[in-house]
């Protein structure tokens, strides 16, 4: 994208007694509940993942989450649901426990009589013969502030794509700056593909 998760150094804040900046380590899950399967989703026989952009305190909880892909069905707001009820290792600043915004999170939500496919192992998975094709193109939002000033940037992203075509994960490969880093990011989680394939199996890639 032009202009995950953030990488673990994905923050800093001044630590104004030293006047030095001081990295942000992540917060890290601990727990959470699993999602109540939809009746609307059980008689559809359909299940799928949620994607949220989430608020973790420095308590650890999860003060704020905000759906980013709902796979419909009732599934986006089962998956919110229950990451409302998340436990994480809060972000740290050196040894003080903050508020971590923006934190991007995938949530299945499985359908308790839906078999998970058998994926290929060994060369059978590094065989590649067909590549994923994106079918679904989100574009960055702009940031206004950087819009105003006539500011541009680049972000590299890596996407992992799992076998029904979905983004199971974006990580964060060359930073454009924060406020362009977060559009590039909450825009590819809503990216679809036609997935990749060995053989006549779809793959993750």
């Amino acid at each position: 994208a032009q202009f995950e998760d953030p990488p673990p150094d994905a923050g800093s804040v001044i630590d104004d007694a030293a006047d030095t900046l001081v990295a942000i380590l992540p917060p890290v899950l601990l727990e959470q509940p699993e999602p109540v399967f939809p009746d609307e989703a059980l008689q559809a026989g359909v299940e799928g993942a949620a994607v949220l952009r989430i608020t973790v305190s420095a308590a650890g909880t999860v003060a704020d989450a905000a759906l980013i892909r709902d796979p419909g069905f009732g599934l986006g707001e089962a998956a919110r649901n229950a990451i409302l009820g998340a436990t994480f290792d809060p972000a740290m600043a050196g040894d003080q426990p903050v508020d971590y915004p923006d934190y991007f999170i995938r949530v299945p939500v499985d359908h308790p009589d839906i078999e998970p496919p058998a994926l290929p192992t060994g060369q059978m998975a590094n065989e590649l013969t067909r590549f994923p094709e994106l079918t679904t193109f989100v574009p960055a939002e702009y940031p206004p502030a950087r819009k105003e000033a006539s500011e541009q940037s680049t972000v590299q992203l890596q996407i992992l794509i799992d076998p029904w075509g979905d983004v199971e994960s974006v990580r964060l490969a060359r930073s454009g700056g924060r406020d362009f880093d977060l559009a590039a990011l909450e825009a590819a989680w809503q990216f679809q593909f036609e997935p990749g394939y060995a053989g006549d199996v779809p793959v993750p890639v």
